[in-house]
């Protein structure tokens, strides 16, 4: 049986190498499998979807790299405006929004002439 699941793998990466917007539907009717079961094994090769290509989910050295300083960024922008009490979210539904902080409103004037 592990015979038969290391096949399974190398055919799907195969597929994937050959088409990264390939989907899990076109793998398991080309595989006779289900779509659950190409998704497992595609995790299982450490590739996760985005944007319908699938990558591998372990960020590169420089992408990572990327990430921390736009975290840091982010972190030294909201020590001078607390942007992130502002920032709206949804709740796990996606029902409705809800504010984390509420902001008075009119604090400054957006635009504002020159005299």
């Amino acid at each position: 049986m592990h015979h038969v699941w290391e096949g399974r793998l190398k055919l799907i990466k195969a597929l994937v190498d050959a088409n990264r917007r390939i989907t899990t539907r076109e793998i398991g009717l080309r595989l006779n499998l289900s779509n659950s079961t190409v998704y497992d094994h595609l995790k299982g090769l450490g590739l996760s979807s985005k944007l319908d290509v699938w990558v591998p989910h372990v960020l590169t050295e420089r992408n990572l790299c990327r990430r921390i300083d736009v975290c840091d960024s982010l972190l030294k922008r909201h020590e001078n405006d607390q942007f992130l009490k502002r920032i709206i979210t949804e709740d796990k539904k996606g029902h409705g929004a809800k504010k984390m902080n509420r902001l008075k409103q009119f604090q400054k004037p957006i635009f504002t002439k020159k005299r």
